[in-house]
């Protein structure tokens, strides 16, 4: 979690904070934090 901010959250203000549609987005920070949180990586079930 960074600042504190669950995921969502964080993607939401981001998203806020006005990045133009089609922007690039920082995926490996994000994804390392949901690791982080949920201890391990996602289960894929596709």
């Amino acid at each position: 979690m960074r600042d504190g901010l669950p995921p969502l959250e964080a993607a939401r203000r981001a998203e806020l904070e006005g990045l133009p549609p089609g922007a690039r987005m920082d995926v490996a920070g994000p994804f390392g934090e949901m690791v982080a949180y949920h201890g391990g990586p996602p289960d894929c079930h596709a």
